[in-house]
């Protein structure tokens, strides 16, 4: 019973592991179109302000 759990924490571990690597990734792709985002609300700022 014992092995057979530490076997399926090990798996759950392993998969875990992948999946927040995996994370990492996506949320860069997401974060860029944000940026621009905040780069085009600071332009009309900007000439507005001139």
């Amino acid at each position: 019973m014992h092995t057979a759990i530490n076997c399926n924490g090990k798996s759950l571990s392993s998969s875990a592991s992948p999946t927040v690597d995996a994370q990492p990734e996506p949320p860069s792709l997401p974060m860029p179109p944000p940026t621009l985002a905040a780069f085009t609300r600071t332009m009309p700022t900007a000439i507005s302000a001139i």
